[in-house]
């Protein structure tokens, strides 16, 4: 735990705005005091503020309710993170929370004003913090006045699950509740389980006859480990597998795509953002055969297409190119590549690449 607050957590902890912390920080490290109490207070060099410079609080310093309210959020750092006080959205979800209740709070608990404020706002429509149309509602508008009261302006973001991240079940619930394993035995018929279904996945199993394999497979295995099910009805309850722990392990389709549809496999890769940054002319040059769709008569009097062999220098764009001419059955040979490439070479323009 720190010795000093920003002027961010001093906002929290206090229940007021960011510019009335600083405000009152400013005041205090010039020697005035803030609410009856002497405020020690210390500046840095941070970004934004005058010239960033920035204020922080020593703890010891607050009144005593102010620390009693501080340690009752860092009695452990879960439950630091629970209230999310670094979190930039839930900074503007308390600050837009505060903002539809602050006309109900000016008035007494259960008075007329308080009811006739909140009877106001309910129906209406406001835009949330995330951008969309939220309703608002008398049960919701007096709960969050309610947290509010009872934790402070800090409580009225939502909380992040203590559990958030970790693995509810290895692969069903019935399965772990039932089978006399220990905690090392689920885990490692469940890693095997996984195994088994990354297996057919990469084969291009569908995701239905994965579901059935992988179910029969972990009735196998249990029975391996000296449980036997002969109940039907009880074994389908217990070797279900969750059609999401199949969606867990879809990324592996890419190497059934690679295996076996090449081309899809190469469209996925993440493109590259080319640059000529720093190349030299003629550094790089690639060659191409392009088909020109201009139909030109031959001497015999058939009719032929002349294909154009293309040089493009990277770092320029400047393009050279020679047209041939074809017989009347064949393509372009390598001799007629050799050639267009001697001929760039001794162009005075261009020269080897």
């Amino acid at each position: 735990m720190s010795n000093w607050l920003t002027a961010d957590d001093f906002a929290q902890v206090a229940g007021i705005s960011f510019r009335k912390a600083r405000r009152a920080l400013s005041l205090a490290r010039s020697g005035q005091v803030w609410r009856g109490d002497a405020l020690e207070v210390r500046t840095f060099h941070g970004r934004g503020g005058r010239s960033g410079i920035q204020y922080q609080v020593r703890v010891s310093s607050l009144p005593p309710h102010l620390q009693e309210h501080l340690k009752t959020l860092q009695i452990a750092d879960k439950a630091v993170l629970s209230f999310r006080l670094g979190d930039d959205m839930a900074r503007l979800e308390r600050a837009w929370k505060h903002d539809i209740i602050a006309p109900a709070l000016e008035h007494p608990y259960r008075s007329p004003e308080r009811k006739a404020e909140i009877e106001k706002l309910h129906g209406t429509y406001r835009l949330d913090w995330t951008g969309h149309k939220r309703k608002l509602t008398q049960s919701t508008l007096y709960e969050w006045i309610k947290i509010f009261e009872t934790e402070g302006f800090q409580g009225l973001a939502q909380k992040v699950r203590s559990d958030k991240g970790e693995k509810k079940a290895l692969i069903n619930r019935a399965w772990m509740q039932t089978v006399p394993f220990d905690d090392i035995a689920k885990e490692t018929i469940a890693e095997d389980i996984v195994q088994f279904i990354r297996g057919l996945i990469v084969k291009g199993t569908t995701r239905k006859l994965i579901r059935f394999m992988a179910s029969a497979e972990l009735r196998r295995l249990t029975a391996a480990y000296g449980y036997v099910v002969t109940d039907e009805t009880e074994a389908t309850k217990l070797f279900n597998i969750p059609d999401s722990i199949v969606s867990a392990e879809a990324r592996f389709k890419a190497v059934y795509r690679h295996n076996f549809d090449r081309k899809a496999s190469e469209d996925n890769k993440p493109r590259i953002r080319r640059t000529i940054a720093g190349r030299q002319p003629m550094e790089i040059v690639v060659m191409d055969v392009h088909h020109i769709n201009v139909m030109v008569r031959r001497n015999n009097g058939t009719v032929a297409s002349p294909k154009f062999l293309a040089f493009h220098d990277v770092a320029t764009n400047r393009v050279f190119g020679e047209l041939v001419f074809l017989n009347e059955r064949g393509g372009v040979r390598n001799v007629d590549v050799i050639e267009a490439f001697k001929r760039m070479c001794q162009h005075p323009a261009f020269g080897m690449p």
